[in-house]
This record gives structure tokens, C-alpha cells and sequence, in this order.
């Protein structure tokens, strides 16, 4: 007869371990024994017996996937603190439409024969679209070593570290990149003026202080009402076409610096907000700092930043030479700014215009790659060097190597196979270059 557990007294890292061992295959979680308070040494000899490596297999695959589930909920993951403008996950395709419709124009009361003869006239409403592309592929590797699991399954202490490191190590270098590229949007909309940009001096003393905070509640009180002036898409449209948006209370959100947050009393900024403490603290987030020192604080719609998972998942793959596992979290989405949102720029000076005048690839005309291993960063250069034009890169053929988009002046390339591709930078003024890349690997 088997012997009952008794889960309640059973150690965290027991049960973490009991919840892969219930999700592995059948065949497999039947060939190892249930966790118990003190049969770990024995669960270590069944998981490492040297004979028989699917019971491991099985177990690390298990285990990367019940973290992909968050089995471990740990408060030393950091949190991105501008998640809260991530909207809905799009697991399909690899771009989004956004469709705005404007609001429909009245027409006064008309009796006359003129008016009726209306009554069958089409009114198509004025609607406009935006697409958003998929511009984030990241991966973020760890390699598991079979000395570190024999070193995990000395204690269910040690196990419960071991399972705690790996959920740190990869979702806090995700969460920082999400929060490193939401802020890369409002910097790009700042340089290249797809926002409206209200300028001020930094609030350091109580005129500047006082300053700041009218230039606050102005904001706050004229983006409640219907209006044309506080969304991109009227800003940037070079036709003269313009869209009526506005912001209830309830979806306004403040993205202030916490060297201004700092400067300024919080309850004073909440009344200019109309807001109490408590709500202006939910709509606030402070930032560090953006990349353009010159922005002091986002007044905006929360509809503003589009930012979606595409992809979020686990995959591994057992290195029997090294007997290693390599494990990668795979993280896809849209960062995007969405032109049919209200959203302010408060900083103390407009950008400069600094759009690309010349481009190419530091190692141009050719590049040779002699190795599988790793990936391989090709640089460009730019006049002006801190230019403000969006770069995109694209590639020849994906069979003989890929490549993904580090920064605005970076790219990384992943060799497949030997033979030959040709990379194109393209800026969004207009300009390209081009690099050959010739991987060569001795056989």
C-alpha cells in the first residue's frame, strides 16, 4: 500500500516538484517517486541514474514548461512598471489594424425639397486605420548544467533556489527589455515630433514648481473634452486631416520623471489633475529617466502605447556532448504608438530635426562569418552619428542565415547554413545600404 503524503507539512520545494512530476508524461512520471519531506536523495539517484537520461529529459522539459505557467510566484522578478499598457495578446499573424472612426458631423433640420431629396444619399463615415507591425523577436538563453541539477537536489531548500534563480534570471530580462522599449517610444516620438511637445523649464524651485504644475492641469482639464490638437494623427498629418479624440479621467494616465515627481507635491499635482491622492497615484508612473533628458513628463490617453505578446513561451534542447540543457524563453510583440490617442509631451525643449543624411554598414561591402556559433553584430554608421530615423534591416534569404534587430544601429545575425545573403538598412526617410554576408564553415 502506498504511503499517504501529507501535502500540508510537505516543503515548498517538494510541491514545485510533485506539480512537474504531474504534468510529465505518463511513462515517465510513473518511474519516479513522489516528493515527501525526506526522499529527496532518492529522487536525486532516479533522476541521475546515468542509465536511463529520458526520466531527466522529460523532468527539465516539464519543469521549463510549469514556468512558462509561473508555478514559482516570486517577488524578486522584476516587474515592469509600464505593463499596465499592454493590451491584449495577438498569438496570430505578425501585424494589427487599429480602426478609428471619427466622430459623425451634424447637419441642421431641412424640410425643403432639397433636404428630402438627401434622404437616400450614402454617408460613408470618416474612418481611418493604423497597422502595427511585429517589431520584437527576443530570446533569452540558460544553460542548465547536470552539475547544477545534482548540486539543486541536495535539499528541497537548494531545489526551490535552483527553480527561483532560473524564473529570475529570465523573466526579470524580459520584464527589463519591456520596459526599456515601451520607454523607446515615447523617446522616438519626442525626436521624431510625432507628438505634440509643450514646452517648460525643469521644476526645481517653487516658481518652476508652480509652473509645471498649471502646465498640468491645463492639460489635464482641455484633453477631457472633445478636441483635435492632442492626438498624433491630427499632429502629423501633412494634408491637413485631423480626428476629434478625448480622454474621461478614468484613462488618464501621467508618466512623470522621479526627479520632477520629487520636486513637486504630490497633492498639489493631484488637484491639478482633479484627481485625489489615491487616484493620482494609479494613474502616475515615475521613470527613471528616458533617453532624451529633455522629457520631463507623458500626459496621456491609456490607449496611447499598443503594446502586445505575440509570443511568450519556453522551448529546450538537450545538448548530449556538454550534457547540458539549454533552455530559451522566446518573447514576440508590438510596440507601437497608437496616432488616434491623446498624448502630451512636457519637456524643456522641442527635438532638434536630426533625420539620416548618409548610412552604411561598418564592415561593408562583405562580411564573412567562419562560425556556427553565436550570433554575429553588424554596426552601422550614420550621418548625423544620434540621428532620430527609424532603421529597419531586412534579409535575402532566410535558408542561409537570420537576423534580428538588436537597436536602431544594430544588427544581429544567426548563421544556418554556408552560402550567401544580402542585408538592407532602410531609414524611414528614405535612405538604404546594403552588406553582403558570406558564411564560410569548414566542413
Amino acid at each position: 500500500m502506498a504511503t499517504k503524503i501529507n501535502k500540508a507539512n510537505l516543503p515548498k520545494g517538494a510541491k514545485v516538484y510533485n506539480s512537474i512530476l504531474s504534468a510529465m508524461p505518463t511513462a515517465f512520471s510513473e518511474a519516479l517517486p513522489r516528493a515527501t519531506a525526506s526522499n529527496i536523495g532518492e529522487i536525486s539517484t532516479f533522476l541521475l541514474d546515468n542509465n536511463y537520461q529520458p526520466n531527466l529529459n522529460s523532468f527539465i522539459t516539464t519543469l521549463i514548461n510549469r514556468i512558462g505557467l509561473t508555478i514559482i510566484h516570486n517577488k524578486d522578478v522584476y516587474e515592469n512598471p509600464l505593463a499596465r499598457f499592454k493590451k491584449e495578446s495577438v498569438p496570430l499573424g505578425d501585424s494589427i489594424q487599429e480602426i478609428f472612426v471619427n466622430p459623425a458631423e451634424g447637419e441642421a433640420y431641412d424640410l425643403s425639397n432639397e433636404g428630402m431629396s438627401k434622404l437616400l444619399t450614402i454617408t460613408d463615415p470618416d474612418t481611418h486605420s493604423a497597422y502595427y507591425q511585429l517589431n520584437r523577436k527576443d530570446k533569452y538563453p540558460k544553460t542548465i548544467q547536470r552539475e547544477m541539477i545534482q548540486q539543486a537536489f541536495v535539499s528541497w531548500d537548494t531545489f526551490e533556489e535552483f527553480i527561483t534563480e532560473i524564473t529570475n534570471s529570465l523573466y526579470s530580462g524580459n520584464y527589463i527589455d519591456e520596459f526599456l522599449y515601451t520607454k523607446q517610444i515615447i523617446d522616438d516620438a519626442y525626436i521624431k515630433n510625432k507628438m505634440l511637445v509643450e514646452v517648460i523649464n525643469e521644476p526645481t524651485n517653487e516658481e518652476t514648481g508652480k509652473s509645471f504644475i498649471k502646465l498640468c492641469k491645463k492639460l489635464a482639464y482641455k484633453m477631457q473634452f472633445p478636441s483635435t490638437k492632442y492626438n498624433a494623427f491630427s499632429h502629423n498629418r501633412a494634408d491637413g486631416k485631423t480626428i476629434t479624440t478625448w480622454t474621461p479621467k478614468n484613462r488618464m494616465c501621467i508618466l512623470i520623471k522621479s526627479d520632477v515627481l520629487v520636486n513637486t507635491e504630490v497633492d498639489v499635482l493631484a488637484a491639478a489633475f482633479n484627481m485625489s491622492k489615491v487616484e493620482f497615484e494609479q494613474a502616475t508612473i515615475a521613470i527613471d529617466e528616458w533617453k532624451n533628458s529633455e522629457i520631463l513628463a507623458v500626459v496621456c490617453d491609456e490607449s496611447l502605447l499598443q503594446i502586445r505578446d505575440s509570443v511568450l513561451k519556453f522551448d529546450d534542447f538537450y545538448n548530449a556532448s556538454t550534457m547540458s540543457h539549454n533552455i530559451y524563453l522566446h518573447s514576440w510583440g508590438y510596440f507601437n504608438l497608437s496616432p488616434f490617442a491623446n498624448g502630451v509631451i512636457i519637456a524643456t525643449k522641442k527635438a532638434e530635426d536630426k533625420q539620416v543624411t548618409e548610412m552604411n554598414f561598418a564592415d561593408q561591402p562583405t562580411k564573412e562569418i567562419t562560425s556556427f556559433e553565436g550570433l554575429t553584430e553588424l554596426q552601422l554608421n550614420t550621418t548625423p552619428e544620434d540621428t532620430s530615423s527609424n532603421i529597419t534591416f531586412s534579409n535575402e534569404n532566410d535558408q542561409i542565415l537570420t537576423i534580428s534587430r538588436k537597436d536602431n544601429k544594430t544588427v544581429l545575425v544567426n548563421p544556418i547554413t554556408n552560402g550567401s545573403s544580402k542585408i538592407t538598412a532602410s531609414s524611414d526617410n528614405g535612405k538604404t545600404c546594403e552588406i553582403n554576408v558570406t558564411v564560410n564553415v569548414a566542413e
